[in-house]
């Protein structure tokens, strides 16, 4: 039996479906314009609160220890959040869900466009491969503070039991470096309850570690001076340029003007990277229309379907 392809969603309008078709590209959307008005706003009191449900709970000494170094620290060395630029492109497992269709669709109007989560799973690990950095990510939000226990014990835990075979002294102060750089991650992954039905899912495009990223692969291939490596620097500078991603641009959402990045897709576009689009429950697109619209633009196996909620 072949594997069931892991799929998510992004609900948009009709103009947004033909202008992401058309140039092959979804945008990724700075993250202080996100509708949950208390985004951004995780704290390092929570965040050290946090820890300390963790410690009171941990089985491995080392771990204690690393926490209470943490958290003991009057100098201030730690905490110390960089001012990233986090772009996002926000998606969903929920294939047909009337809070999405009103909220991100037009009230209704607009379509869903499905993504194979396998694929962009390749896109990201290409990146990852030539960067040695998690550039472009996924992630699943955190709505509680349980969630976010548990989301940071885990990586906590995961990272000691790398590490755990490491002298003691060694072990725990990779253990605090860790934590300390947990706080920044983590906050970009915490959303307000009330959005807990989205179940949201997000593409990351953190734009300042590929800035200084590249800024270091580059000044180490000028270094080597190596016919081998110029061209390594081609490969880089190939890739960047047919994601389209190191720009910033600039348009109007929902009444304002928000900085934006273009994730482009051209190298894996197909109906394999989308499987189907869904047309809204009010939508008024007509599907022959549509269906001639994919055919001419590389989507010719894309399913068209129509929400079954029933409401006027």
């Amino acid at each position: 039996m072949p594997k069931k392809q892991k799929v998510l969603y992004h609900y948009t309008s009709v103009e947004a479906l033909y202008n992401i078709i058309k140039k092959r590209t979804f945008w990724l959307v700075n993250s202080k314009s996100s509708n949950d008005k208390t985004e951004n706003s995780f704290s390092i009191a929570t965040y050290k609160d946090m820890l300390r449900s963790i410690q009171n709970t941990c089985q491995q000494d080392e771990i204690k220890h690393a926490i209470e170094l943490f958290l003991n620290n009057t100098e201030k060395e730690y905490y110390h959040i960089e001012n990233k630029e986090i772009f996002i492109l926000s998606l969903t497992i929920q294939k047909d869900n009337l809070a999405h269709w009103e909220r991100y669709a037009s009230f209704r109007k607009g379509i869903s466009i499905a993504l194979s989560a396998d694929i962009l799973e390749k896109i990201r690990e290409k990146i990852h491969s030539m960067f040695q950095e998690d550039i472009i990510r996924k992630c699943e939000l955190i709505y509680t503070r349980e969630d976010g226990i548990l989301k940071i014990k885990n990586e906590i835990e995961n990272y000691y039991n790398v590490l755990h075979k490491f002298p003691k002294k060694h072990l725990e102060s990779s253990l605090v470096v860790k934590i300390n750089s947990l706080f920044s991650d983590i906050s970009l992954h915490f959303k307000n309850i009330f959005f807990k039905d989205e179940t949201e899912r997000r593409i990351l495009f953190d734009e300042k570690t590929m800035l200084t990223r590249k800024e270091i692969l580059f000044s180490a291939i000028e270094m080597g001076n190596k016919k081998a490596l110029k061209e390594i620097k081609n490969e880089y500078l190939r890739l960047l340029e047919n994601l389209d991603i190191e720009k910033t641009y600039f348009e109007p959402i929902h009444g304002e003007i928000r900085s934006l990045h273009h994730l482009c897709l051209k190298d894996i576009w197909g109906s394999d990277l989308i499987p189907e689009i869904m047309l809204g429950p009010n939508c008024p697109q007509n599907k022959e229309e549509l269906r001639a619209f994919l055919d001419a633009n590389e989507l010719n196996k894309t399913k068209i379907t129509e929400s079954e909620i029933p409401i006027r």
